[in-house]
């Protein structure tokens, strides 16, 4: 995602969060690069749901999701991915 230097977020200290729903029992997801954080399911329940405070920089940042799965079959998994800014 590309981030203009003049948004007020960045001005204002701003917390953005990551919020990451999915299907996979874990999940790793890593802001340009770094590990911004983790997230598993449960025996109970292995959907993965997080939210995950992250730093932005003007420019171009990248973010990347690694979701796992345990003893499935091999298949698409829907994930839902929202940006909040608070």
């Amino acid at each position: 995602m590309d981030i203009k230097g003049d948004e007020p977020f960045l001005q204002d200290g701003s917390q953005i969060v990551l919020h990451i729903e999915s299907l996979g029992h874990s999940l790793h997801a890593f802001i340009n690069g770094k590990l911004a954080g983790s997230g598993t399911g449960n025996s109970g329940n292995v959907k993965v749901k997080v939210d995950i405070p992250i730093t932005v920089v003007p420019g171009k940042n990248t973010i990347d999701l690694l979701s796992l799965t345990v003893r499935l079959q091999v298949q698409f998994l829907f994930t839902k991915i929202y940006i909040i800014i608070n």
